[in-house]
């Protein structure tokens, strides 16, 4: 007689519970007996992760009558490619395929029954796309998810857009949705004004109804916890031809600014150096949500031309914002100070100090100012090869014995003055980036170096800094851990 008989029921979930992360067993167990088949089986697939090209088979396996994966999928994960580091003559091949079989867009498949495999989706409450290039993409796939009618989370990661529009009105067809996550999206439809302005023609003066969230005007705002709009390529482009990603975050401020009310961004991520049209629609989108971001990143342009060129963007709105991260600083900056200090006494005084202090009427009438939210700061440094000592084989350590670090140490005593409780517990971390493979020794001697430099009088108050020495990461920053 087999065991699964004599156990109570309970008993055999709690068996199934504590294998939760180990498949070969679980699949085990759900070949063994019928009554270990739902608890084996939720552990299985109710966080699905499958790659684009393989997606079309899971939907064969859930038209199929006899399926038994049906509402068990809860939150369904797709992304691109399993293996991103093919060989470029596989990429090339593919690339090919999808030509012949159809304008580089993958064939779309047809079933023999949509409402079964819409009914058999109904528990999926959270999608999350990532890493899908726009030629793989059809209207049938932004369908069949907007028929998911109960998500209420939508997460997407470097996917890429043919144009913005059907992935508008898959979103705004969901009514129960809560929560939507956009992370570096990308249009590649020739990358240029004109997809822009079609795109604005279409959603702004049209009406746009198919593009409104639900309850429009008298449900809560939509909770955006990440909007990351960071360029995928830090080179700006010319005006009259956008970066794709650059046209990208335009659509999605546009979309943004007809909702109402207007979605509420927890975490923000962009670029200092925008192109004028990017920045007035964030200018415009800050004015009416700002006070919502509390996780603010902001990325300095890689080159010296770009920061003699960079303008002060208005990030006042930003009023409760909490942790500040700036990416972007590299060694060979530090010939450019006397254009980055002024540029972070500008860029600390909006956002760390409370609009109060600004105000000409409020300070002569000696209004107590309320006390800044920071509590922490968060500094990613390169050690780039630009430096003599790098150039003549000189370990990385040397170049930042003479780092100034921009007199950042002074700028937040002086911006923080006036709050001194919040000063004193102001966490700052410093995130050093190295190329090549770090040893302990050199990881060590250099967090050494660090501290005991223009940081060594900051910390000696009793306030908290953090150092770390990480690899370096590649082009596009996929493993960045910024807020």
């Amino acid at each position: 007689m087999s065991f699964t008989t004599c156990l109570p029921q309970e008993i055999l979930e709690g068996i199934i519970d504590f294998l939760h992360d180990d498949r070969r067993s679980l699949h085990a167990c759900s070949l063994a007996s019928l009554k270990l088949v739902t608890a084996s089986r939720h552990h299985l697939y109710s966080e699905t992760t499958i790659s684009f090209s393989k997606f079309q088979r899971l939907l064969l396996l859930l038209d199929a009558p006899w399926s038994s994966l049906a509402n068990t999928i809860i939150r369904l994960v797709i992304t691109g490619e399993e293996n991103p580091k093919k060989s470029a003559q596989e990429r090339l091949a593919r690339k090919r395929a999808l030509k012949l079989a159809g304008g580089g867009v993958r064939k779309e498949h047809v079933f023999d029954n949509p409402s079964r495999i819409h009914e058999r989706l109904q528990r999926v409450g959270s999608v999350r796309l990532s890493g899908i290039p726009s030629n793989a993409i059809p209207d049938s796939f932004w369908a069949l998810l907007a028929a998911m009618k109960g998500v209420k989370a939508v997460e997407t990661h470097r996917i890429g857009l043919q144009c913005p529009l059907s992935f508008f009105r898959f979103v705004a067809s969901l009514p129960l949705l809560a929560k939507l996550s956009i992370s570096r999206p990308t249009i590649s439809t020739g990358a240029t004004r004109l997809v822009a302005s079609r795109t604005r023609t279409r959603i702004c003066e049209g009406g746009g109804v198919d593009f409104l969230l639900p309850h429009t005007g008298t449900g809560p705002a939509i909770q955006m916890p990440l909007l990351d709009l960071r360029r995928t390529s830090q080179l700006p482009t010319q005006d009259q031809s956008l970066h794709a990603s650059t046209v990208a975050g335009i659509s999605v401020l546009e979309w943004m600014l007809i909702q109402n009310p207007r979605p509420s961004v927890k975490t923000l991520r962009l670029n200092l150096d925008y192109e004028q049209e990017m920045l007035s629609l964030l200018s415009t989108y800050l004015q009416s949500a700002g006070s919502q971001v509390e996780n603010l990143c902001v990325v300095l342009p890689s080159c010296i031309t770009g920061l003699h060129n960079m303008p002060l963007i208005e990030l006042s709105q930003i009023t409760r914002i909490q942790h500040l991260h700036v990416e972007g600083l590299f060694t060979s900056h530090d010939t450019s100070t006397h254009i980055l200090e002024p540029y972070f006494r500008g860029l600390f005084a909006q956002l760390l100090c409370p609009s109060s202090l600004t105000n000409p009427v409020q300070r002569d009438a000696e209004v107590a100012a309320p006390s800044p939210l920071i509590s922490q700061l968060t500094f990613t440094l390169t050690v780039d090869a630009k430096n003599e000592a790098s150039f003549f084989g000189m370990p990385d350590h040397t170049m930042l014995q003479t780092f100034t670090w921009f007199s950042l140490p002074e700028i937040i005593e002086e911006v923080l003055a006036p709050f001194p409780d919040v000063l004193r517990t102001l966490q700052v971390q410093l995130r050093v980036r190295m190329a090549g493979a770090v040893s302990d020794r050199d990881r060590l001697y250099s967090e050494d170096v660090i501290r005991g430099g223009v940081w060594k009088k900051f910390a000696e108050q009793g306030r908290t800094l953090r150092v770390g020495i990480l690899p370096m990461l590649d082009r596009e920053g996929d493993y960045d851990d910024s807020p």
